[in-house]
């Protein structure tokens, strides 16, 4: 089965834990997201203003988070509804991981900083420089 929708090359792939929903996230700055058995789209997540660099899914929840070269990022629900944006850092963000129990989101810049949200709050809790 082919997944086809991007009109740029796709930069990462999650699952739900549940495997009830995939996503894929584009260099044109698109989440999309997939029903995996019919390869159908369900719905596209857009507004990133830049390449989607990074998408996993949080803890047990039927929820992604993704960021983005314009150092934003967005949790959503695998309906493709949003449930808060990560407060906004001045880098363009290449990686992000989530904590097991989808408490701590950490995403990574390409001026070598490390940042970490809370996601119950959305805020930035820290950000760590280079040394």
């Amino acid at each position: 089965m082919n997944l086809e929708g991007h009109t740029q090359h796709v930069l990462d792939v999650a699952w739900l834990p549940d495997g009830s929903t995939v996503a894929t996230a584009g260099a044109e700055g698109i989440v999309k997201l997939w029903n995996p058995k019919t390869g159908e789209r369900r719905k596209n997540v857009e507004g990133f203003g830049k390449e989607v660099t990074g998408l996993k899914p949080v803890g047990a929840t039927n929820q992604f988070v993704a960021v983005s070269g314009t150092g934003q990022g967005r949790v959503f629900r695998a309906d493709g509804e949003k449930v808060r944006d990560l407060a906004a850092v001045p880098a363009f963000l290449q990686t992000l991981a989530v904590t097991r129990n989808g408490s701590l989101i950490a995403g990574a810049g390409d001026d070598g900083t490390l940042y970490l949200w809370d996601m119950e709050t959305e805020k930035k809790r820290l950000s760590l420089p280079p040394k």
